[in-house]
């Protein structure tokens, strides 16, 4: 038994302007992680180059 572990995260930035003229700059993240637990092994190479 193992423990899985992942994240994947994903950064959009878009600039704009404003009615008055200005430019700005809006920034989104998102995130996600999952942790838990698999019965399975990995699958190792069987050849090393």
């Amino acid at each position: 038994m193992g423990i899985l572990a992942f994240s994947i995260a994903e950064v959009r930035t878009n600039t704009t302007k404003l009615a008055n003229g200005r430019q700005a700059e809006m920034r989104v993240s998102t995130s996600f992680q999952a942790i838990g637990w698999t019965d399975e092994r990995p699958e190792l190479p069987t050849h090393r180059y």
